[in-house]
């Protein structure tokens, strides 16, 4: 059996014998296609975004989690007593050579430079957010 009889045997033969598609038909597939690009392309800009932010509520949340890590294995030890500093950086971006939280952070800190020690206890995150740590306390929070 040929192509031709089996098309025909289910009905394709009115695409067989079409020339193509007309100007209109591709003109309304490519506005129905950019409709739905447009529509959709907002959420993939956000999601690096959304990423930057997820990315410092993670480092946030482990140096919490290391400092208070730090003031149980004191404990056992002797006295409890939670980390003077999160690190030795100097007042600059943090990088390979200016590592922010290596004193708490097993990887040996991070160098990311989106994120900036400002002070001697306060850190700018990658969203432009103002931590402070307060050695006191334990607490890493916002400004």
């Amino acid at each position: 059996m040929s192509f031709e009889s089996s098309a025909a045997r289910y009905g394709w033969k009115v695409f067989m014998n079409s020339r193509g598609l007309t100007f209109i038909e591709i003109a309304i597939v490519l506005a129905l296609l950019s409709v739905l690009v447009i529509s959709i392309m907002p959420s993939f800009i956000n999601f690096k975004e959304d990423a930057i932010k997820a990315s410092e509520e993670g480092v946030v949340g482990a140096v919490r989690s290391a400092v208070h890590l730090h003031y149980a294995d004191t404990c056992l030890k002797s006295t409890c007593v939670f980390p003077n500093n999160l690190d030795s950086a100097g007042i600059a971006a943090c990088d390979q050579n200016n590592r922010c939280f290596e004193s708490v952070l097993d990887n040996g800190g991070i160098k990311d430079s989106n994120w900036e020690k400002t002070g001697n206890f306060t850190y700018k995150g990658p969203t432009d957010k103002i931590y402070v740590y307060n050695n006191v306390e334990g607490s890493f929070n916002l400004q």
